[in-house]
C-alpha cells in the first residue's frame, strides 16, 4: 500500500508511510495592513491598506505549487507581490493596484524559483 501511495503522490499531494495528504493550507490566512509571508493555498487582505505593501511568496515546496492572492476592498495604495531569487513570468514581482485585485501564480520550477501568471 505504502508504495501505492507514494506513486500517486505528486503536485499538492505528499505521501507518508502509507498515508496520503493534501499539501495547501486548509483555512484561508488573512493578512492584515501589513507587509507578510504568503502560504500556499488561499491568502486575502483582510484590511484596508494604509500604505503601499509588499507580500513575499513562499519558497516552493514542489513543482506546482499554487498560491492565490486577493486584494482588500481598499488597495488604491500598491500591493506587490514578490519572489525571492527567482522570477514571476519574468520579472522580480506583480502589482496589484484595484479593489478587490486577485492573481494565482503556479510554480513551474522550484530550484530557480520560477512562477506563472494564471
Amino acid at each position: 500500500i505504502a508504495d501505492l501511495v507514494s506513486a500517486m503522490a505528486g503536485a499538492g499531494l505528499t505521501a507518508t508511510n502509507g498515508v496520503l495528504s493534501a499539501d495547501a493550507s486548509v483555512a484561508p490566512n488573512a493578512i492584515g495592513d501589513a507587509a507578510a509571508d504568503l502560504e500556499e493555498g488561499f491568502n486575502y487582505g483582510s484590511a484596508d491598506l494604509t500604505s503601499a505593501r509588499v507580500w513575499s511568496l513562499p519558497a516552493p515546496q514542489e513543482l506546482g505549487d499554487i498560491v492565490h492572492v486577493k486584494a482588500p476592498a481598499n488597495c488604491s495604495d500598491s500591493l506587490t507581490i514578490t519572489v525571492s531569487g527567482g522570477t514571476i513570468d519574468g520579472a522580480s514581482s506583480v502589482v496589484l493596484e484595484s479593489p478587490y485585485a486577485a492573481v494565482s501564480l503556479i510554480c513551474v520550477n522550484v530550484g530557480s524559483d520560477l512562477w506563472r501568471l494564471y
